[in-house]
């Protein structure tokens, strides 16, 4: 039996493991979120840091009103994307034009289980009832696979 904190003994799939963990951040380290910061991040928030340290120490008051400054531009620039976006919200559209005329996308739907095979049927069930927003109408009918235990293998 396979469990978490067993080693993966299958052939191969020790590597295919390896590559599905570190081959962003191998082929494109600056894409991957494996590294939190950089060296220019972290000299950078040092920096400011120290001329935040440094404005407390010798004027204060000019760095409260900095900071009181640049959080109201903050919250007025929400202000204005939020009543932007309402504006926005309630212009008309028209749904000839907006409608998908094409085929639908494929979409694939990844259910991990692990001892749960009493709950399988169940799960099958809810998928196929599954109607997003209604597309489910475009599309033809799901294929049916006769019994939810042929997933079980």
């Amino acid at each position: 039996m396979l469990r978490a904190s067993s080693p993966v003994r299958m052939t191969g799939a020790t590597e295919d493991l390896e590559r599905a963990r570190f081959g962003l951040d191998r082929r494109l380290p600056a894409m991957s979120a494996r590294t939190i910061l950089r060296g220019s991040q972290v000299i950078a928030l040092a920096l400011i840091g120290y001329a935040i340290w440094s404005g407390l120490r010798y004027a204060p008051g000019a760095v409260f009103d900095g900071a009181h400054a640049l959080a109201f531009l903050l919250f007025a620039s929400f202000v204005i994307l939020r009543l932007f976006a309402a504006a926005a919200a309630m212009m008309p559209t028209d749904n000839a034009e907006t409608r998908w005329e094409g085929p639908l996308p494929v979409y694939t739907i990844l259910c991990p289980l692990y001892r749960e095979a009493p709950s399988v049927p169940a799960l099958v069930a809810a998928l196929l009832r599954l109607d997003y927003a209604g597309i489910m109408a475009q599309t033809p009918p799901p294929l049916r696979c006769g019994s939810a235990s042929n997933f079980l293998h």
